[in-house]
């Protein structure tokens, strides 16, 4: 009478080889060990092989990591295979955030704080995801010209799959300058333009501060061309006129400098 022969699943250990990348970049391809080891011979001149490959849990933040390493599809159909796993962990992406200069004039509120990454906010990383961040720059509390700069510091700005490198910059509060003005005697009106604590505490004939003060007197004395008189020690006289949504002033002046301006 004849009888069977059985061939039994050779016992192999399958190990897999823990793994690491930087957030953004692509999935190393997944490795490991086995035992008895990948190409050695058995008696029967057979070499150890698997077929398939390894896979690991979903996940692409740092946070979430480590993630668990599977068996997959790693398989050989004579074999019984005694899985070991591994984590596989998503390290944090060197990211530098520099911080704008910025500035405010005394009694304004601050402007919205701005900054630069390296890489650049929007850029695209390999995995698809784009460079972003929560939160936003705060500043050192104060509110005089003199307690200036300020330093702009980090505040909320960040990303939990970023390792930030910060540096930081300075707020500036600018003198406010102040325009004082009245009825002239001999002219429409006088004015003088001070800016305390900055490297011109007068100005002598302001232009600018006269496109805010045509408008002004030429409503109140129901005008439109004045004579007005800047009353510094330099004394300046300027002829105005309100024209529409522009002021036109014209007044003597001399050469200071002749050049040449090219654009493109």
């Amino acid at each position: 009478m004849g009888a069977n022969f059985t061939i039994n699943p050779l016992g192999v250990t399958v190990t897999a080889t823990p793994k690491d990348k930087t957030y953004g970049s692509l999935d190393p391809t997944f490795t490991f060990s086995s035992n008895p080891t990948v190409g050695s011979l058995l008696a029967n001149g057979d070499a150890i092989s698997f077929t398939g490959s390894l896979t690991r849990a979903p996940g692409e933040t740092v946070l979430g990591s480590p993630y668990a390493i599977n068996q997959g599809s790693v398989a050989n159909s004579n074999y019984t295979i005694t899985y070991i796993g591994a984590n596989f962990t998503i390290d944090p992406l060197g990211v530098t955030v520099t911080a704008n200069t910025n500035s405010k004039t005394y009694g304004a509120l601050d402007p919205v704080l701005t900054f630069t990454s390296n890489p650049a906010v929007g850029s695209l990383l390999a995995n698809g995801d784009a460079i972003s961040f929560t939160g936003s720059l705060t500043r050192a509390p104060g509110e005089t010209v003199s307690g200036g700069p300020y330093a702009i510091n980090q505040g909320t700005v960040a990303n939990d799959n970023y390792s930030i490198t910060y540096t930081g910059a300075n707020f500036t509060i600018n003198p406010l300058g102040v325009i004082v003005t009245a009825i002239g005697d001999n002219c429409d009106f006088v004015s003088r333009f001070f800016t305390p604590q900055a490297s011109i505490l007068e100005d002598p004939v302001t232009g600018s501060a006269h496109c805010s003060l045509i408008p002004f007197w030429a409503r109140r004395l129901n005008k439109k061309e004045l004579i007005a008189l800047q009353i510094s020690e330099r004394v300046g006289k300027l002829y105005c006129e309100e024209n529409g949504d522009r002021v036109i002033i014209s007044g003597e002046a001399k050469t200071y400098s002749i050049g040449n301006l090219w654009t493109e």
